[in-house]
C-alpha cells in the first residue's frame, strides 16, 4: 500500500457512516475522527485495527462505545484503498472502509 495520507470513509451495517483522516507509512496506519482514534500495521493485506475512544459523547459506526478492535483485509484500487472487516469477536458488526490517497507525507 502506498505511503502517504488518505481520507476515509466508514459504512458499517448498523446503517451509519461517518469519516476521518488516517495516514500510512510502511504498513503503519495511524488516523483518527471527532470521537475515535485507530491504529494498526498492515501485513499481507490485513491488519486488527485499535478503535480507541476519546471523546465519550461520539458513538461510533457500530453503534457502540468505548475502546474495540476491527479486523480489516485491504486491497488497493485506483483512488487508494478499501477494506472490509468485523468487529473482533462480533460477525454481525461489519464495515466497509473507502481510503482516498490525499497527499504525501513529510
Amino acid at each position: 500500500m502506498k505511503n502517504g495520507l488518505y481520507a476515509v470513509s466508514f459504512i458499517s451495517n448498523q446503517q451509519d457512516n461517518g469519516g476521518g483522516v488516517i495516514s500510512i507509512r510502511d504498513g503503519a496506519l495511524n488516523g483518527g475522527d471527532t470521537g475515535y482514534t485507530y491504529q494498526g500495521t498492515i501485513k499481507e493485506g490485513k491488519t486488527t485495527l485499535q478503535v480507541k475512544q476519546h471523546d465519550n459523547q461520539v458513538i461510533s459506526v457500530f453503534e457502540i462505545t468505548g475502546d474495540f478492535d476491527v479486523d480489516l483485509d485491504f486491497r488497493d484500487t485506483e483512488e487508494g484503498f478499501e477494506a472490509e472487516g468485523n468487529v473482533q469477536g462480533e460477525q454481525e458488526l461489519a464495515i466497509k472502509i473507502r481510503g482516498k490517497y490525499i497527499s504525501a507525507l513529510v
